[in-house]
């Protein structure tokens, strides 16, 4: 009987660690694409910053 009710405590902890390791595996999923997409917007940010630049500059010396 105790050792029944033992093995019941072990499975329930082994299920709610699975969840909670499935829970972070998809946060984890989740930052990895929003940083991305952030490191696509800073790339993007500074093309355009770069361009910018290079148009002031030739306006400059004209």
């Amino acid at each position: 009987e105790r050792l029944n009710k033992n093995l019941k405590m072990a499975t329930s902890k082994i299920e709610s660690e699975q969840i909670a390791r499935t829970v972070a595996e998809e946060n984890l999923s989740d930052l990895e694409k929003e940083k991305t997409m952030l490191q696509l917007e800073i790339k993007e940010l500074k093309t355009r910053h770069k361009a910018e630049l290079s148009r002031k500059e030739s306006v400059i010396n004209v």
